[in-house]
């Protein structure tokens, strides 16, 4: 579902207007204060004719290209793991070669990593 929200920036931040759910997607559209879109060269409208076969196909290309980046952003984003917590992360990744079963072999291996470093 998609909804318009309002903020500003502050700081260098975007600020919105009402809160947003943790992990909200957002799409955003910078307008200046007047409620003119922050740069008009990247909006073309009134500059070509609407009735021109070649900018209608533009139009529809660039619509139909940028409909599928959405649909791939937001695969992309439920084929994301999901974890409740950092150390749900840790413990989801597979041992490797360096995994250390207790803290004292990890301390050993970094002393002993550290006495082979040339002084």
């Amino acid at each position: 579902m998609s909804k318009i929200i309002t903020g500003v920036v502050t700081n260098g931040v975007i600020v919105p207007k009402v809160r947003l759910a943790e992990g909200t997607l957002v799409e955003i559209h910078p307008i200046t204060a007047d409620g003119q879109r922050s740069n008009p060269l990247l909006h073309y409208g009134g500059h070509t004719d609407p009735n021109d076969p070649l900018e209608k196909e533009f139009d529809e290309e660039m619509a139909r290209l940028k409909r599928e980046d959405y649909e791939r952003t937001m695969r992309e984003y439920e084929e994301e793991p999901k974890f409740a917590s950092a150390l749900d992360f840790l413990e989801s990744l597979p041992s490797g070669p360096f995994a250390f079963k207790t803290w004292d072999e990890y301390e050993r291996f970094l002393l002993e990593e550290r006495n082979s470093w040339d002084r």
